[in-house]
């Protein structure tokens, strides 16, 4: 007979075996159970401030900061230096785009720049802060700008070595352009200060919230995240009925509400949609939230986050997610091995005795708490304490009943389908039955695994969950 003895651990570790490929991070998880690294200003990894990250075709990642562009190799950050003498029409860089084609596109405070091929190229045309970049489907590349040093629009199209501006005579109400986005059916979408616009040419709609319509020349729509079903997520600088975070859906406003989070009290810096189709929010102020269906997990400074204040989310080809700061640099991974602890919600900080059921769920004993959690999805755990389990006392559970409890009270029983248990039953946290059958005991109580009710017995007022047993009727007998 294998006996395992009493076993504490601070937290509890399931092994996670990958049944996909790994090109996003495993959205069943919670943040906290990702692997988490992160790279400070305040430690010497970076000069600056980090804007926006990218990754090239040859596998660098390129930081934009507000003193210039950055590579990292994964070990060591690397200020980039224009060749031959050339320089990026600003040293602050607010948005880049790595290509299709293997080429690198920097938005600066004063223009566009691209980097291709070994050689840079400086846009004359387009002046201004480039606020995003994107390429749509067909290739082409699109650029925002705000405070633009011409009237031409402040959405262009890169056309060769010119480019072409669109603004309020071809449907974009805003001299400002600020976030950009394709959606699904390849209509472009911009923020603005006051509202946002639907366009492609020949086509377009402006959507203005009710409260930005004052909100001229300040900070307003600064998120776009086109999902799949159509809808626009949309994240706003401004707090309040109809702010925050909102969605679009077929031109109608709809705000996020769910038990953990009100959209409208966040105030929305960044938007993104992983390939896993969750969404995650950087907020000014609260660090990051990802909302996959109803479902918010969150994660900030006093998690370890580099800081509260969100800038910028990248996936990379591995499917790490990465998160400019301003403060830093983060990285989020998926691990082998998943951690539940209390962070995650498990019931108790001490785990000393763990169950696999049949029908999928593992049940963790610890101090107080009886936790069951499915797959990796942990659910909410039976308090020991406050279901008033008194010594001497039978505890049931009946996967058939509403309750997860049945107490009777009941006097030293024998264990083993009636044969009498060992001798001192408590001196061996497991025993055997003649008839084969299991019970548990030690010097807290006894459970019997062979006979159905399953039933423990619970001598001292100590409230600990230890060993748990399943029959084949379902049901589960825990040790207090």
């Amino acid at each position: 007979m294998i006996v395992f003895r009493r076993l504490i651990l601070p937290c509890l570790f399931l092994l996670a075996i990958a049944t996909r490929p790994a090109h996003a991070l495993d959205p069943t998880r919670h943040i906290s159970q990702y692997g988490h690294t992160s790279w400070r200003i305040r430690d010497g990894f970076l000069g600056a401030m980090p804007n926006v990250i990218a990754q090239t075709a040859d596998g660098y990642l390129w930081i934009g900061t507000v003193a210039g562009l950055v590579r990292f190799d994964g070990v060591r950050f690397v200020a980039w230096t224009p060749p031959g003498g050339k320089q990026l029409p600003s040293p602050t860089v607010w948005s880049l785009l790595a290509a299709r084609d293997g080429s690198l596109w920097i938005g600066t405070q004063a223009g566009l720049s691209h980097w291709v091929n070994g050689d840079l190229m400086n846009y004359q045309a387009g002046r201004g802060l480039i606020s995003s970049i994107v390429e749509d489907r067909n290739g082409t590349i699109w650029i925002t700008r705000t405070r633009p040093l011409d009237d031409a629009g402040c959405l262009c199209q890169i056309i060769g070595t010119g480019m072409r501006c669109y603004g309020k005579a071809d449907g974009i109400p805003f001299a400002e352009g600020g976030t950009l986005v394709e959606d699904a059916e390849g209509n472009l979408w911009i923020g603005a200060s006051t509202g946002l616009v639907r366009w492609k040419p020949g086509s377009f709609n402006a959507y203005t919230p009710s409260g930005l319509k004052s909100n001229e020349n300040l900070a307003g729509v600064l998120a776009l995240a086109a999902s799949p079903d159509g809808s626009l997520w949309t994240g706003m600088a401004v707090t309040g009925p109809g702010l925050g975070l909102q969605q679009l859906i077929q031109g109608l406003w709809k705000p996020f509400v769910t038990s953990e989070l009100d959209g409208s009290t966040l105030a929305v810096g960044v938007l993104f949609v992983d390939r896993e189709n969750a969404l995650w929010v950087g907020s000014t102020k609260q660090g990051i939230y990802r909302v996959r269906g109803r479902q918010v997990d969150h994660f900030r400074s006093a998690d370890g986050l580099s800081s509260d204040s969100i800038y910028q989310f990248y996936e990379d080809r591995e499917g790490s997610l990465w998160v400019a700061t301003t403060k830093g640099i983060d990285m989020f991974r998926d691990l082998r091995v998943a951690t539940f602890s209390t962070r995650e919600g498990l019931g108790s900080g001490e785990v000393v005795s763990v169950l696999a059921s049949r029908d999928g769920t593992t049940w963790v004993g610890g101090d107080n708490a009886l936790d069951p959690t499915v797959g990796r999805h942990r659910h909410h755990a039976v308090d020991l304490q406050e279901r008033k389990v008194q010594s001497d006392q039978q505890v049931e559970w009946r996967p058939d009943r509403n309750d997860y409890w049945d107490h009777r009270r009941c006097g030293w029983n024998h264990l083993g389908r009636g044969q009498p248990a060992a001798e001192d039953p408590y001196s061996d946290p497991e025993s055997r039955g003649s008839r084969g059958a299991f019970g548990t005991a030690n010097t807290t109580g006894a459970c019997d695994r062979g006979r159905s009710p399953r039933r423990c017995v619970a001598r001292p007022p100590e409230w600990r969950s230890g060993a748990i047993s399943s029959g084949q009727d379902g049901d589960l007998c825990v040790q207090t």
